[in-house]
């Protein structure tokens, strides 16, 4: 990882880390006593962190410019996934999503879940995979004390790694659904950060020998919401 790219990614976790966060839950399962400071760690706090932030502006906008991370084309403008549910919803409620509308909003359906796959997915799949058989128990519980027990996150979890990509392409057919995706995942990310002290304490050591080391007017000057 790029020096620079940790800068971002540290000043980034100072307000999403330490803010009050009304949507995280403690987890308890027993696995964590297992996981907790040893399969995820320090660093793993750091990446789950930049996930986190990437899925909430993927999801809720809040870049830097206009069309920053809005990446959902529909009509030759650019949305967030939020937006594109809500337009999405209107056009369903008016029975207007068929025929030329309906294969636009298909089409950019289509073109943001691959992007979220490049950008998103498939590096949370490679995380996933090298502990499998501990995250499947906390997606289960995360969905459980959010209310989610319909999530495709819950199937996606638990397909095998060979069908892990068709089941989301497949079962993420609307911009409701990637939405919904998105916040099962960001939910899912900020409980394990809150339930693994361990790890989080590691991150915090990180933290402060980076300061050590490179003084924090550097860090100041990064502003990522």
């Amino acid at each position: 990882m790029k020096r620079s790219l940790l800068t971002l990614i540290l000043c980034s976790s100072f307000a999403c880390a330490k803010s009050p966060n009304q949507e995280t839950v403690t987890l308890t399962s027993e696995i964590l006593k297992i996981v907790d400071g040893t399969i995820i760690d320090g660093k793993d706090i750091v990446q789950l962190i930049r996930i986190r932030i990437d899925l909430r502006k993927r999801l809720l906008g809040a870049g830097l410019s206009e069309n920053e991370l809005k990446n959902c084309v529909y009509n030759g403008n650019h949305y967030t996934v939020k937006e594109m549910a809500v337009i999405e919803q209107k056009l369903r409620e008016k029975g207007a999503l068929q025929g030329d509308t309906y294969l636009a909003m298909g089409n950019s359906l289509s073109v943001a879940k691959r992007a979220f796959l490049e950008d998103i997915a498939l590096p949370i799949l490679d995380s996933l995979r090298r502990a499998k058989k501990y995250t499947i128990l906390l997606i289960q519980e995360s969905c459980e004390k959010h209310n989610r027990n319909n999530s495709v996150l819950l199937e996606w979890a638990k397909t095998d790694d060979e069908h892990e990509i068709e089941v989301f392409l497949n079962k993420v057919d609307s911009f409701k659904t990637l939405g919904l995706f998105c916040l099962d995942l960001i939910h899912l990310i900020g409980d394990i950060i809150h339930s693994c002290p361990a790890a989080y304490h590691q991150f915090e050591e990180m933290k402060q020998n980076y300061y050590a080391g490179e003084g924090a007017s550097i860090i100041d000057q990064a502003k990522v919401d």
